[in-house]
């Protein structure tokens, strides 16, 4: 039933669009310039990409996707993501994007000591290799300019790089016991959310 309606949803979108030449334009292009926002690994974020057309229907891409977020007064992180993606165009518009990268999530937690203003905060950091996979629409209009969306993701890490916890302001042992107790929970991934929406737009040459 996704399947299904996901390809109406596509059909749709190509006549709303008015990408109706998508496949053709796509033909004279080379390179393309684009900014990236939405639900991308878990939370709201931008980037960039750099897209290479390989062929009419396969783009090349690079992109750097990043966030920050304070949640809360006692918590907040930041994402780094770089990656490689390769986008197979099937028809006019409609897509599957696969791509690998790397991921880099710092978290910070701050816990106040009773009865003082005094903080003790502690510093999480995860390195992951991840991997992603898209359905969506991109259109190529005459004029160069380029729309797309990625409705539905899904992103996961497969391999851990490396991860660190630090006490960045010791307050004593209400840290350390903050600071043992995630590592006996072991770390968490820097994946929080592994479905996607995305949303991009820029310039094709």
């Amino acid at each position: 039933m996704m399947k299904i309606s996901i390809a109406i949803l596509g059909f749709f979108a190509d006549h709303i669009c008015l990408g109706s030449t998508s496949a053709e334009n796509r033909k004279t292009k080379a390179i393309a310039v684009e900014a990236a926002t939405g639900h991308i690994y878990g939370k709201l974020s931008g980037g960039a990409h750099l897209v290479y057309f390989f062929q009419p229907n396969m783009t090349f891409d690079l992109n750097y996707t990043t966030s920050k977020a304070d949640y809360r007064a006692d918590y907040g992180d930041e994402t780094r993501f770089i990656g490689l993606g390769v986008r197979q165009f099937f028809g006019n518009s409609f897509n599957v994007r696969g791509g690998l990268g790397y991921l880099q999530a710092s978290r910070n937690v701050t816990y106040w000591r009773g009865g003082s203003r005094e903080t003790g905060l502690v510093n999480i950091e995860n390195n992951e290799l991840v991997g992603e996979v898209t359905l969506g629409n991109q259109w190529c209009y005459d004029n160069g300019m380029t729309l797309g969306v990625d409705w539905l993701g899904y992103f996961g890490s497969f391999a851990k790089m490396g991860s660190r916890i630090s006490m960045v302001n010791d307050v004593g042992q209400l840290t350390k016991n903050l600071k043992n107790g995630i590592e006996d929970q072991g770390h968490d991934s820097a994946v929080d959310d592994p479905l996607q929406l995305r949303l991009t737009w820029g310039y094709q040459f």
